[in-house]
């Protein structure tokens, strides 16, 4: 039912989409994707009960952005940042209109939200808080706005070490993002003296020490974060990463061998050769399990240290990964057939030219 009603508001036949949703209520079990369709056609219609059902929608999640967009668009209001204020009294612990009102807020207002956004995300200890306010600095005036206030809190919150810390963690990523790497490599060194723990401090300072150029330098922080936590899948990866970035593929195989050879045994291996559970090297287990992370890495690292038969059997296996995707994507198109997962399986790849024989362009007819 969900299929149809995609093809015929692919279509625009909005009303009519809107019709058959509501008459087969009852068939359709995933009720969130119903309420979607249903908020997004009377939208489409410019119904009165849109604003209403996109409403519902936030109230059963609250903390999702598309849904506030649908209900900004849908009411039409002339004030936004009103509405929005609104809706984070309505959802005090939804965050989501609070980060609204600062892309929508401007001057002293935005200055004061945004000291308010800040330090709640301090005092939580949020490492990704930079990444979600990064948006904001294609505005030269929220940008410098946000430092000011940073600066601010990093001379108050002094007296509390978990705000001061993470405070440092976010100035020292604020200055690399704006190119300052100097700068942010002694802020962060002020972190890494306050609290020599933490490896997400490491990491940052491999970050930074990689767009300042000192790709060796950066390994080797990543590698000091790794240290603290040897049992981290994540920083391992990351320590691999850096060092094939610098070139060092062996040390980098080595590091990321210390869970692919004890801990990924492949199936079609053992159905050769059951008393063999161990890759001939962690290179060869990654490239078996298809990492192309770690296999463009290794080819780059390669290329960069002159090796270049090494570094073209490398992308050669990429190659080969991408061509046995190829050939698996005939038994995928059954699978999706059979268990009738046609929008997620036409919004994967194949949206663009269903929609267009949907509606009878002539070059993909």
């Amino acid at each position: 039912m969900l299929y149809h009603i995609h093809l015929l508001t692919t279509l625009g036949e909005h009303q009519r989409a809107l019709d058959v949703l509501n008459s087969n209520s009852e068939f359709i079990l995933d009720k969130t994707q119903f309420l979607q369709y249903r908020a997004n056609l009377l939208t489409a219609l410019d119904s009165s009960e849109a604003a209403e059902a996109w409403h519902a929608l936030i109230s059963r999640n609250s903390d999702c952005k598309a849904y506030y967009d649908g209900y900004l668009k849908a009411k039409n209001a002339e004030e936004p940042l009103s509405t929005i204020d609104a809706l984070a009294s309505e959802f005090p612990r939804a965050s989501v209109p609070l980060r609204l009102a600062l892309t929508l807020s401007s001057g002293e207002d935005f200055e004061s939200r945004v000291e308010a956004y800040l330090k709640n995300g301090l005092e939580k200890g949020i490492p990704s808080l930079f990444s979600d306010l990064k948006s904001l600095y294609s505005d030269v005036s929220k940008r410098d706005a946000v430092a000011k206030v940073a600066q601010g809190l990093k001379e108050k919150v002094k007296e509390d070490p978990s705000t001061y810390l993470w405070t440092l963690y976010y100035l020292a990523q604020h200055f690399s993002f704006l190119g300052e790497q100097k700068q942010a490599l002694e802020i962060v060194e002020q972190a890494i003296s306050h609290t020599p723990t933490l490896p997400d401090l490491y990491t940052l300072k491999g970050r930074i020490l990689k767009r300042a150029g000192d790709l060796l330098g950066a390994a080797s922080a990543v590698n000091e974060a790794r240290l603290l936590d040897g049992q981290d899948r994540f920083l391992n990866t990351k320590t691999g990463k850096y060092l094939l970035r610098a070139g060092l593929v062996d040390e980098a195989s080595n590091i990321l061998g210390l869970f692919t050879k004890v801990c990924s045994i492949s199936l079609t291996r053992l159905s050769a050769n059951p008393s063999q559970k161990d890759a001939a090297s962690p290179g060869a287990d990654l490239e078996e399990m298809q990492s192309l992370l770690y296999l463009l890495e290794a080819a780059r690292g390669h290329e960069k240290n002159g090796k270049l038969n090494l570094a073209l059997k490398k992308y050669m296996a990429v190659k080969k990964i991408y061509d046995d995707i190829e050939d698996d994507q005939y038994d995928f198109h059954g699978y999706n057939l059979r268990k009738f997962t046609l929008n997620a399986y036409l919004s994967c790849v194949y949206f663009p030219i269903f929609s267009a024989v949907a509606k009878g362009l002539p070059q993909f007819a």
